[in-house]
């Protein structure tokens, strides 16, 4: 069901994205907690994608959430480069940076919410990168207080 919606996302003007919409939705809505771990997101590597999540249940669905951003990725970033990824949420930016960068590189990733940054957490785990930094603060142009608690 997977790979055939993917193929109805790539298909715009004809409907067929609608249908694709429409099964990714009644997943979502049946199975909110499950929980796949994919191992073919941008080309091979892994990710944790949750169904009732909408960033997960897109990049499980679709193959990635941010499309035109990650292809970017890949034309600018080159073994030994440096990225930095600010509001991070579960890593979809973060695993492909650390992928293109390699163990040359690094990756220095910032995600305040205590969840969401667990799940970010776990998809550098499961590609076994070793280059990356993850703090648990929010990034901004004035100082604040956030409202997110220090992770343990």
């Amino acid at each position: 069901m997977r790979e055939i919606t993917k193929i109805l996302y790539n298909l715009p003007g004809t409907g067929l994205p609608r249908i694709a919409k429409i099964i990714r939705k009644y997943y979502a809505n049946r199975f909110p907690n499950k929980e796949i771990i994919i191992d073919d997101f941008m080309g091979g590597l892994r990710f944790s994608c949750r169904l009732g999540e909408h960033m997960g249940s897109k990049i499980f669905w679709k193959g990635a959430y941010s499309e035109s951003q990650l292809r970017l990725l890949k034309k600018l970033l080159k073994p030994g480069s440096f990225f930095i990824d600010l509001g991070a949420n579960q890593g979809e930016f973060t695993v492909l940076a650390a992928h293109l960068v390699g163990e040359k590189g690094h990756v220095f990733t910032f995600e305040p919410n205590p969840t969401v940054r667990e799940w970010l957490i776990k998809n550098i785990q499961l590609n076994n990168f070793s280059q990356v930094t993850v703090e648990p603060y929010a990034v901004d142009e004035e100082e604040k207080r956030c409202y997110y608690t220090r992770m343990r």
